[in-house]
């Protein structure tokens, strides 16, 4: 059987928000920030109107739960329509990583499709903990090639419990990505090509993993700094290209 898949991602002007979906057959992932706007919550992100196409492409995953507004020269994008807010657990200011299936609703004995219906199942909630700790500067081994590219280049790869995600351009390069077991340095688990896309895409400029390669690939971090949480949190992680410095802020955590 044939199995469709559909990735999309968009990042604001300043690199500080993003949003990435991912649809495989009737399954999406949603990964997004959130804020509480009234009595509603709301991804929060807008996108310059030159992007359009890939806004719509990416409302098209998952027309579901994506809106689209026109504020001036920008597009704002919110992710969170249809997600129920009791899953957000009260939180103000956070980000959510929500799987979702879809199925078709039917009226028994009648071939009219009424809706869709969703289930949703491992979710997990962040609350933004930027302001609580303060970043911290680690040195990192950098034996690889030189990194060069042409432009600004954004590359995410979904982990089957978390994402990882570079934004990269001629000077500097941000990676953000969830880490399922800090103190542990397991930043999650993949399959085994998208273990090959970290190898492909990361490693020249991110000299900072190791990866065991089984039938799910575990992807650890290998950096001299130790987490002291026990539970997922999400970090963003700065450098100069071709620098053998980063600077680490922890920017979401569990409740």
């Amino acid at each position: 059987m044939k199995k469709n898949q559909d990735l999309q991602v968009l990042v604001n002007q300043d690199f500080e928000k993003f949003i990435i979906i991912e649809r495989y057959n009737n399954t999406s992932k949603i990964i997004s920030p959130f804020i509480k706007f009234a009595d509603q919550y709301i991804s929060d992100i807008c996108i310059p109107i030159n992007r359009s196409h890939r806004v719509k492409k990416l409302q098209s995953i998952v027309p579901e739960f994506c809106t689209i507004n026109q504020i001036s020269n920008e597009l704002s994008v919110d992710c969170c329509k249809n997600i129920e807010n009791e899953m957000f657990n009260g939180i103000n200011d956070g980000f959510i990583m929500l799987n979702v299936s879809l199925h078709d609703q039917n009226i028994e004995g009648i071939e009219k499709n009424i809706g869709s219906i969703y289930e949703a199942d491992d979710i997990l909630i962040l609350k933004n903990c930027i302001e609580k700790y303060q970043s911290v500067n680690v040195d990192i081994k950098n034996d690889k090639t030189v990194f060069k590219t042409k432009g600004l280049k954004v590359l995410p790869v979904i982990l089957y419990d978390g994402f990882l995600l570079c934004i990269t351009n001629n000077h500097q390069s941000i990676m953000y990505m969830s880490i399922q077991h800090p103190k542990k340095k397991i930043i999650g688990k993949c399959s085994k090509t998208h273990s090959f896309k970290i190898v492909n895409f990361y490693l020249n400029l991110w000299p900072i993993f190791d990866i065991d390669i089984k039938n799910k690939a575990t992807i650890k971090l290998n950096i001299d700094f130790d987490f002291d949480e026990t539970t997922p949190i999400i970090i963003k992680m700065t450098k100069k290209n071709n620098s053998n410095q980063i600077k680490i802020q922890k920017i979401f955590e569990t409740v």
